[in-house]
């Protein structure tokens, strides 16, 4: 995350207190994953909102992320961008629009785990205490607490240096408890969990099966149900770590000054943290059945649509040259 009082000069970006030039490269990719990252994203949440039977209780916590992944995409590097080179931009502003989006998709995405982790691990007591009331309220909150948050430093912006710098230790301390360093770990306690209970209740499924073999496709697509959820989760928990990885030792190097990371290092963070943005829509479209379904039907008719439409001007066309040849022409007749 970037800190709240970091100071921006026309050359360089002074982020968590150490300066990094970003070179070309680090702006060619980072203007292609966000194109990836809202087109992508933004097909997710058509497909979602267009097609209302896969607005399910989980598929609601994956528009959530698709909207919050959008955000990122469509603003922070444009806006990185923008305050970069030197065009008009109150940076504390951007720091904390920086630091709302991040932490908003770092909490989607633990909403979206603990949800599998509740109805896979709990499933009884899913439905009885997920209702969709309750799924709005947790949603409600995943997307109010970190903007609150991240806004906390405002309330001291003109305080005296002192209380100024013991806030913003104890603020930083706790951004980073919350967002960076617990998330991470309870997702891949849950997980282990989640997989675990997935394996458990496999090989009761297949108990079962053998002593009751009429009831073998209800128990099949079951099991099948539970194993893709599990995989889509595991895909988007392993790339949300593997992502924020370096951005949580850059975190620890700066903040706790325990270490120091090269210029480069802090560019491969952030373009780290965009591209975690980017790779969930291609999670869902890869292993998700419902989604690889619906975007299928949505280029087939799209592609069906285009087909006809050339079809009836060819048609059209047809007809023209036909009865334009079928008209009498005098002078084709003169000799």
């Amino acid at each position: 995350m970037i800190d709240y009082n970091s100071t921006i000069n026309n050359s360089e970006i002074i982020v968590n207190g150490g300066a990094t030039e970003k070179p070309l490269w680090y702006w060619i990719i980072n203007t292609f994953i966000s194109m990836v990252t809202v087109s992508g994203n933004g097909l997710v949440i058509y497909v979602l909102v267009t097609r209302r039977r896969l607005l399910t209780p989980v598929n609601w916590f994956v528009l959530s992320l698709s909207i919050s992944d959008f955000l990122i995409g469509l603003f922070l590097p444009p806006m990185s961008a923008i305050c970069e080179y030197g065009f008009k931009c109150n940076k504390r502003i951007f720091y904390l629009f920086y630091n709302s989006l991040m932490s908003l998709a770092v909490i989607n995405i633990f909403t979206m785990t603990f949800d599998r982790y509740f109805g896979i691990v709990y499933p009884l007591k899913y439905h009885l205490y997920m209702t969709n009331t309750r799924i709005r309220i947790l949603l409600a909150c995943s997307w109010v607490t970190p903007v609150i948050l991240s806004c906390i430093p405002v309330t001291w912006s003109n305080a005296p240096p002192d209380v100024a710098a013991t806030s913003k230790r104890i603020h930083t301390s706790i951004m980073l408890a919350i967002f960076e360093f617990f998330p991470p770990v309870l997702m891949l306690l849950m997980y282990i969990r989640i997989l675990l209970t997935a394996r458990r209740h496999a090989r009761q499924t297949a108990n079962q099966i053998a002593q009751l073999n009429y009831n073998q496709y209800s128990h099949n697509a079951s099991r099948n149900r539970t194993e893709r959820s599990v995989r889509v989760i595991g895909a988007v928990v392993m790339l949300f770590v593997f992502c924020w990885l370096l951005d949580i030792y850059k975190s620890i190097c700066w903040h706790y000054h325990v270490c120091s990371l090269s210029p480069n290092a802090v560019c491969v963070s952030i373009v780290l943290l965009y591209l975690n943005s980017a790779v969930n829509p291609l999670v869902y479209a890869l292993l998700k059945n419902d989604f690889k379904r619906e975007i299928r039907n949505l280029f087939c008719c799209t592609q069906s649509s285009v087909a006809n439409t050339t079809l009836e001007m060819t048609e059209n066309k047809n007809d023209k040259n036909t009865l334009r040849d079928s008209v009498y022409h005098p002078e084709r007749t003169c000799t």
